[in-house]
C-alpha cells in the first residue's frame, strides 16, 4: 500500500511525534538496550527478508552520517581510518560500532532540552537505516506509529481523538523532495471546497518552508501534520505548488471537524446503476463491500460502478477477497514473488453465490489508485471482467510485511512484488484504462462551481464535474461504443514474471 497520512487527514501509514514512557524517559540505559536490539533486529530483517539484496555497509555509513548530524558534538565518534581492502561485513560493523559508541555516550550524559534522548536517537538511527533503503515502502516505526498503523489498517474508529483540520490525504514528496504531497481532499471539507486537489505540493505552512527542515521524511511530514491541524474555527495557510500554475499559490483555510474514519459509500445513480466508492482495503473492505452490494441490489442496482480513484490500498488478503466477490471460483487473481519470499499464488475460491460473476461492471481508477487498488483492477482486467475507466494507476507493485519490535515498535518492510494475472510486474508501471479520460482542471472545476444550478439534477451536476464517472454510466447505459477495444485471450500456461 501506498503510505498516506493524516492532517485532519486520513491515510494508510501513520507519521506521528514519537512518544515516549515514563519508564524510557527515566531509564536511559533501558532504552538504550531497547534500542540496541531493535537496531539489530531491523538489520536482521533487511538481510534476510528485504526483498532485493542490500548493501549493509553502504546502509551502515548512511545510518552514520544521518545520527551524527543531531549528536551532541561531544558525543560524534572521532573519525578512524577503515583498513583498505576491508570487507562489506568488517566496514559495517565499523560503522555499527560507531553509532553504539556514540549513544552509549548520550546515555552517560545528564541530559538537557536540546539533547535528544537516548530512544530518541536508537529510533533516528533505526529510521535512518530503513530510509537508507531508499524504499518509500519501508519505514522503521516508532511505538505510538505502530499503534495507530495498525488501528487504522484495523477500520476501527479512534474514540480517544476528535480531529480539527482541512481535510487531505497526504504523504512526503518523494520526487522534489519539497514538502507534503496531496493524495486526495476528502469529500466536503475545508480542503476540497478551496480548490486542493491530489497532486498539489505543500511546500509551506503558515510561510514556513519544509524543505528547510532539519530531519527524516517521516519527521518533517509529522511536523507539517501536527502545524495543519488546530483548534476548530482556527486559520491556517498553506503555500501550494499545483501542477496546474507556474507559481506558488497561497491558500487559507478554516479548520473544522473532521470524519477520519471515511471507508465506503454507495449510493443509486438511476434505477439501475449502483455506485460504490471504496476509500482504502482496510480490515473489514471485503465484508462491507459485499453488504453494500447487497443493499443496493434491494434496490433495484443491475450495474455496477466500482471507483478505487484515490485509493491507496491496504490489506492484500482484502483485495483478494473483493476480487474474488467478482470472479469465477479458480480465477487466478494474482501471484507474489520475492528474493527470499516463495511465490504465493492467490486463486477465486468463491462459488459466486451471490450471483456477482455476470454483474455488469466498471472500475474507475486514476494516477492515485495503488498496491491493492491495482491489485484488484488487474485481477478484473486481466481476466476479462470488468471495464476500466480514467487515468493509468501509481503503480505501486511491492509487497510489505509488518513485524513487531520491542517496546511496540515495528518495522514495516517490502518483502516481494505482485503480479497480474497475465504476469505483469506493475511496479513503477501502472496499469493502463481501458477508456482514458481526464479529470477537469482546476480552471474547468472553478467555472462549473460558479453556475446557477436551479432546476438542475443532482447527478447531472455530479456528472458535469466528473466526466470519467459520466463515461462510466455511458457505458454501463449502452450510450458509447467499445469496438476497437482490444481483448487478448489470458493464458493462465506459462506465467512469467517481468521484473
Amino acid at each position: 500500500m501506498r503510505r498516506v497520512w493524516t492532517v485532519g487527514v486520513v491515510g494508510m501509514t501513520v507519521f506521528c511525534c514519537a512518544v515516549l514512557s515514563a519508564e524510557g524517559a527515566k531509564n536511559p540505559y533501558i532504552d538504550l538496550k531497547i534500542g540496541l536490539n531493535n537496531f539489530s533486529r531491523v538489520t536482521e530483517l533487511i538481510y534476510t527478508k528485504y526483498e532485493k539484496e542490500p548493501d549493509l555497509a553502504t546502509l551502515y555509513e548512511q545510518t552514520w552520517l544521518s545520527l551524527a548530524k543531531i549528536l551532541p558534538a561531544t558525543d560524534v565518534i572521532p573519525s578512524a581510518t577503515i583498513p583498505p581492502y576491508s570487507s562489506s561485513r568488517e566496514i559495517r560493523d565499523f560503522y555499527a560500532n560507531r553509532i553504539e559508541q556514540a549513544i552509549t555516550l548520550t546515555a552517560r550524559k545528564q541530559p538537557d532540552d536540546a539533547t535528544p534522548s537516548v530512544r530518541q536517537l536508537w529510533n533516528r538511527a533505526s529510521s535512518a537505516l530503513v530510509g537508507a533503503l531508499e524504499d518509500p515502502y519501508s519505514q522503521f516505526l516508532p511505538a505510538e506509529e505502530h499503534k495507530e498503523l495498525q488501528r487504522v489498517l484495523s477500520g476501527e474508529p479512534d474514540q480517544s481523538k476528535q480531529f480539527y483540520g482541512v481535510g487531505i490525504s497526504v504523504d512526503w514528496d518523494t520526487t522534489g523532495n519539497e514538502g507534503v504531497l496531496v493524495i486526495s481532499p476528502l469529500p466536503g471539507t475545508p480542503a476540497e471546497r478551496n480548490g486542493i486537489r491530489a497532486g498539489d505540493i505543500i511546500i509551506a505552512v503558515d510561510g514556513d518552508l519544509l524543505k528547510n527542515w532539519e530531519g527524516t521524511s517521516s519527521e518533517k511530514l509529522t511536523k507539517a501534520i501536527e502545524m495543519i491541524k488546530g483548534e476548530e474555527g482556527t486559520e491556517v495557510k498553506l503555500t501550494l505548488k499545483k501542477p496546474s500554475s507556474p507559481e506558488p499559490v497561497d491558500v487559507i483555510l478554516k479548520r473544522e471537524p473532521i470524519n477520519p474514519e471515511l471507508h465506503i459509500t454507495k449510493e443509486m445513480l438511476d434505477k439501475e446503476v449502483g455506485y460504490i466508492r471504496l476509500y482504502s482495503f482496510y480490515a473489514h473492505a471485503a465484508e462491507d463491500v459485499l453488504d453494500a452490494i447487497r443493499y443496493l441490489k434491494t434496490e433495484g442496482m443491475t450495474k455496477l460502478i466500482f471507483d478505487l480513484r484515490y485509493n491507496p490500498g491496504g490489506y492484500l488478503d482484502q483485495a483478494v477477497k473483493v476480487a474474488d466477490l467478482f470472479l469465477k471460483k479458480d480465477d487466478l487473481i494474482t501471484y507474489t514473488y520475492g528474493r527470499n519470499s516463495p511465490e504465493r499464488y492467490f486463486y477465486d475460491e468463491s462459488t459466486g453465490t451471490d450471483g456477482l460473476t455476470d454483474l455488469p461492471l466498471v472500475v474507475l481508477m486514476n494516477e492515485w489508485s495503488a498496491s491493492a487498488s491495482e491489485v484488484v483492477t488487474g485481477a478484473l482486467k486481466d481476466n476479462h471482467r470488468t471495464l476500466v475507466v480514467g487515468k493509468k494507476s501509481f503503480g505501486k507493485g511491492s509487497v510489505q510485511e509488518v513485524f513487531n519490535l520491542n517496546e511496540g515498535a515495528g518495522l514495516r518492510l517490502t518483502v516481494a512484488r505482485y503480479y497480474t494475472p497475465s504476469g505483469v510486474s506493475i511496479h513503477e508501471k501502472g496499469i493502463q484504462p481501458d477508456i482514458e479520460v481526464e479529470r477537469l482542471t482546476d480552471e474547468e472545476a472553478e467555472a462549473i462551481l460558479q453556475k446557477d444550478y436551479n432546476n438542475v439534477s443532482r447527478l447531472s451536476r455530479l456528472l458535469e464535474r466528473d466526466p470519467q464517472l459520466k463515461v462510466a454510466l455511458q457505458y454501463l447505459r449502452g450510450e458509447i461504443s467499445l469496438a476497437g477495444i482490444k481483448k487478448d485471450p489470458l493464458s493462465k500456461d506459462g506465467v512469467k514474471k517481468d521484473g
